[in-house]
């Protein structure tokens, strides 16, 4: 199968080996039936939760069951754990930090099977998904757009690249005890298994559902956390210039104490390799959607959950003109930071990405007719999208911010990242 130690250069080990040139950079797989039913799953599961938000636990849906038991089938993993924990911030995460130490064992049985395309044939692996209650709630949100957002954290369970064992290094190296001794000395004497990598990722699983069980199994707990999250959103929504002004230079301050702590810590370079490192594996996670046909879905889904803590239009339309720039210069300059050091870039470099695989595995790929016209309309939704993304608010309460961001487009093509000097990492 394919070599995945090195992500610069693709070379073949014997006749039977798949560059990953071959297998990565032609992955168009478009939509599966079972994908398409897990959308249907979701959009149920919402309806449950959103009738008394405060006090359902979707954990008791049939639903995530049948779910998990989907994604089994589509992807042949043993089993998917899925947990929604009562947080209202729109969120979903994984843990696959150790599928590194079966690095070797990767090429022999994740393969590309025709029908449903990336597939562990080991049926070994386990995988676990959290999902705060709150990706169920932002208006405009469908089932599409959360099967997205999981997808997402599937792909991180795929990737086996080289940049994943450079962020180990790096992480070992910038912040020594992260990684015990047991540990390092299993990837070095290639003792671990994927039974190993299970293990590990159901002991952070039960550790999450411990802690928030005890909310869920408390009303009077969980009312009080309801309360708190209520205040932190509508603190988040409200705008004036003192507050705008005041956000303005304590982002500017705590974005200079970061830079020079992390530059004393682990040094300029290790800093910006372990950023590269990140950044790349969100590159991956992201293609796994994508090769499904949810690239749109994913961006269209990210943009919608951030939008839960912005300021409403109702409340800008209220605000003097000064205040509104200020608060553009202010999401302007927090955008720039989030694109330089934060792991999962900015929602334009992320929808770029999308539609540069894409337009590589429309190249590189000989597609049967109905497929490559699926693909054509994918990307066209995409750029579409991605206009949207760059184009000035018709109220223009962003001039400042969608400037920024055709220009971005103008010197950098979208992406302003180390990475896109290296071999994409992608399905």
């Amino acid at each position: 199968m394919s070599n995945l130690l090195n992500p610069f250069v693709g070379f073949m080990e014997n006749e039977d080996s798949i560059t990953q040139d071959d297998v990565f950079m032609e992955a168009y797989f478009g939509g599966l039936p079972e994908l398409d039913k897990i959308d249907r799953l979701y959009e149920v599961i919402q309806e449950k939760y959103k009738k008394s938000p405060r006090t359902e636990n979707p954990n008791t849906y049939k639903e995530v069951k049948e779910i998990s038991k989907l994604y089994c089938k589509v992807f042949g993993f043993k089993k998917v754990s899925m947990y929604f924990a009562p947080e209202r911030i729109p969120n979903a995460f994984t843990d696959n930090i150790f599928v590194f130490s079966i690095i070797n064992q990767y090429k022999d049985y994740v393969q590309i099977v025709s029908g449903k395309g990336i597939y562990d044939t080991s049926h070994r692996t386990e995988v676990i998904i959290m999902v705060h209650n709150g990706l169920l709630e932002p208006p405009g949100v469908t089932g599409r757009h959360i099967n997205a957002i999981i997808l997402h954290e599937i792909g991180h369970n795929f990737d086996s690249s080289a940049y994943h064992w450079f962020g180990f290094i790096m992480d070992t190296i910038c912040t020594p005890g992260v990684q015990t001794g047991k540990d390092i000395m299993h990837i070095i004497n290639r003792k671990t298994s994927i039974e190993d990598n299970n293990d590990r990722k159901m002991d952070t699983y039960y550790h999450v559902v411990d802690k928030y069980d005890m909310i869920y199994d408390d009303a009077e707990m969980r009312e009080q956390i309801e309360i708190k999250t209520d205040y932190i959103i509508e603190t988040m929504q409200s705008t004036g210039k003192k507050k705008e002004i005041t956000n303005a230079l304590i982002c500017l301050i705590g974005t200079v104490l970061t830079a020079v702590f992390k530059q004393v810590q682990v040094g300029f370079v290790l800093f910006i390799t372990n950023q590269f490192n990140k950044r790349m594996g969100e590159q991956y996670a992201d293609s796994l959607p994508t090769a499904y046909g949810y690239g749109l879905e994913l961006n269209e889904g990210l943009s919608l959950m951030t939008q839960v803590t912005e300021v409403p239009a109702s409340k800008l339309a209220e605000q003097s003109k000064c205040t509104i720039v200020l608060r553009d210069i202010n999401n302007t300059f927090i955008e720039f930071v989030l694109g330089v050091v934060e792991a999962h870039g900015t929602g334009q470099e992320r929808c770029k990405d999308c539609i540069i695989k894409l337009k590589s595995d429309l190249k590189k790929s000989d597609f049967p007719p109905e497929m490559k016209e699926s693909l054509e309309k994918e990307i066209q939704r995409l750029e579409e999208f991605y206009q949207q993304l760059i184009a000035t608010s018709p109220d223009k309460h962003d001039v400042i911010q969608k400037t920024f961001r055709r220009l971005y487009e103008k010197l950098f093509g979208g992406r302003l990242s180390i990475g896109k000097f290296f071999k994409r990492n992608q399905i």
